[in-house]
């Protein structure tokens, strides 16, 4: 049975969605505000906060190990990687389908509001991502690159490792 090892690398950097998610989420600040800005406000930041925290949580949980080691690494496993997508698909869904409901909830500006603070929450969450990437970099004076190590066996290719690690 032969198999090659292949590893991909690339650089973590901010992109055209950047820019894109600024002009978004600076459109929604203004209609959010106009109509009622003490319901968009704190549904914003809370959905946003708790979207970057699902997106990024294996960055973000180990923060201080890519620090000190300079690399951190996942292998995955099928059990995590079904949770992962449950509990990603359950929040997804939810934002989806909660400002929907909300309207029979609550009152037309209250519920509108609310809705454009779950809407919005996802150009605010990859603005908050490239924030956290750039003061990564910044305090650790290297940047940081993403990989995927693919081992290739004769039936397919798979995953066999991927994760961060921090270069000059």
């Amino acid at each position: 049975m032969s198999h090659a090892i292949y590893t991909e690398e690339r650089a973590v950097k901010i992109n055209f969605s950047f820019y894109f998610s600024i002009a978004i989420f600076i459109t929604g600040t203004i209609l959010g505000s106009l109509v009622q800005y003490y319901s968009y406000f704190p549904v914003l930041i809370g959905s946003s906060l708790l979207l970057l925290l699902i997106r990024d949580s294996e960055l973000i949980r180990n923060l201080n190990k890519l620090s000190t080691e300079g690399k951190i690494s996942f292998t995955p496993k099928r059990s995590i990687q079904i949770r992962k997508s449950r509990n990603g698909l359950i929040f997804f869904t939810t934002i989806i389908f909660l400002p929907l409901f909300l309207a029979f909830l609550l009152p037309v500006p209250i519920n509108l509001t609310s809705a454009l603070g779950l809407v919005f929450s996802w150009p605010l969450s990859t603005i908050e991502e490239a924030i956290l990437i750039k003061e990564v970099e910044k305090r650790n004076k290297k940047r940081i690159y993403a990989f995927t190590e693919w081992i290739e066996v004769i039936d397919g290719m798979y995953i066999k490792e991927y994760g961060y690690v921090l270069k000059d």
